[in-house]
């Protein structure tokens, strides 16, 4: 009789620690499905943020073409102004060479 109430003793120690380990098993289940919803949102939403980012970049690369073009264009402007200044300058250097200073 004692060594029936030990059995039954060690038996339903038994029973509560298999509960726990499958409580504890069912428990890591939901945080590893927890943990791949979250990667895949995760992963979502970062391949959202490169596409974004990467249009942000093509956006920016074609606006670096049109000012390195509009900065190309303004130089090219700047020294054809620069030679009109200089022939004009010569051209008013000659001009008042021919002016005859009176004196007034």
């Amino acid at each position: 009789s004692g060594s029936q109430n030990e059995s039954h003793g060690v038996i339903g120690l038994m029973e509560v620690i298999l509960a726990d380990f499958e409580r504890t098993v069912n428990s890591l289940h939901q945080i590893d499905g927890m943990s791949d919803e979250e990667f895949v949102q995760f992963q979502t939403q970062s391949q959202a943020d490169i596409a974004t980012n990467e249009a942000d970049k093509k956006s920016a690369d074609s606006d670096l073409m049109a000012q390195e073009a509009s900065l190309d264009t303004l130089t090219e402007e700047k020294e054809t102004l620069k030679k009109t200044k200089t022939a004009i300058q010569a051209e008013l250097d000659n001009l008042k060479g021919m002016c005859v200073d009176t004196g007034m």
